[in-house]
Formats: C-alpha cells, sequence, structure tokens
C-alpha cells in the first residue's frame, strides 16, 4: 500500500490541471461565441495530461523503483493514478459545469441545433451533467489506461 501517495498526489494534480484546462477553454470563448471549436480543441488537452502522465510515472521510476522500471510496472503505476483520477472527475465535472461554466449545457445544445447535428430531444439527451458525470469516470479509464501504457513505454528503464 505504500505505492500509493505518489499515485493519489499526482491524481489531484491532474485534476487540477483539467479545471485549469476547462478554464482555459471558457476564456477562450470555447464555451461561448466559438462553442463550434470547443469539440476540436477539446482534443489538445491530451498534451497536458500526457505531460501529467509522464512526470508520475517518471517519479515513480525514480523514487520508487529506484531508477530502473519495466513498462509493466508503469503501466500499474498508471492505471492506479487512472482510477484515483476516474474517481475525482465526478467532483471535477461538478465543479466545471457549476461553477466555471454555468450555461456550457444549453449552449452546446443550441449550437449542436441550430447546426443541425442533433436534434434537440436527442441533444438535450447527451449534453447533460448527468450524462457527463456517468460518462466522465468511463472516459477516463479508458484513455488513462491508453495514456499509462503509451507513456510507460518512454519512461520505462531496466
Amino acid at each position: 500500500m505504500h505505492r500509493l501517495p505518489t499515485e493519489v498526489r499526482w491524481a489531484f494534480i491532474y485534476s487540477i490541471v483539467a479545471i485549469g484546462w476547462f478554464l482555459f477553454e471558457k476564456l477562450m470563448g470555447w464555451h461561448g461565441p466559438r462553442i463550434e471549436k470547443h469539440g476540436l480543441y477539446r482534443a489538445f488537452l491530451i498534451l497536458p495530461s500526457l505531460a501529467v502522465y509522464a512526470l508520475a510515472i517518471r517519479e515513480k521510476r525514480e523514487y520508487f523503483y529506484d531508477g530502473n522500471m519495466t513498462w509493466i510496472e508503469g503501466l500499474k503505476s498508471g492505471v492506479m493514478m487512472t482510477i484515483f483520477i476516474a474517481m475525482l472527475s465526478v467532483p471535477v465535472q461538478w465543479f466545471s459545469y457549476h461553477i466555471i461554466s454555468p450555461g456550457f449545457f444549453d449552449k452546446v445544445i443550441r449550437f449542436q441545433v441550430s447546426s443541425d447535428m442533433m436534434d434537440e430531444k436527442s441533444a438535450r439527451e447527451y449534453f447533460n451533467l448527468s450524462s457527463y458525470l456517468v460518462l466522465s469516470p468511463i472516459i477516463c479509464f479508458l484513455a488513462g489506461f491508453m495514456t499509462s501504457a503509451v507513456v510507460s513505454i518512454f519512461v520505462k528503464r531496466t
């Protein structure tokens, strides 16, 4: 159990980075006048995510494994961190959509409907806090697992 503190600490750091990214999106207008760009630019969250995972797994390698880490050890550390990130994703989502951008869902629904991407009923079913609170931990876990696997390739040292 002495392995948990590193992963827990980095899960909190990741959550702060995610909130910071959400705030950045809001400031860039991707939750309002430039909402059409939100889907595209949201994908760039992968860059700070990769950085956080690389720093976390590298720290684990240096301080827990004395500088030598196999791919599987890196993957285990990344997956453990991912589990905590997935658990924290619910309060992060709640905070982001209630405090930082409370009108986001109404705006994205209007955009989806006015752009003929979705009908209003479908947009309302998909773009709401309840839906995001359910999907967020699932998406976090899948993306975190893949990120851990890739980052561990580059961080391992045996």
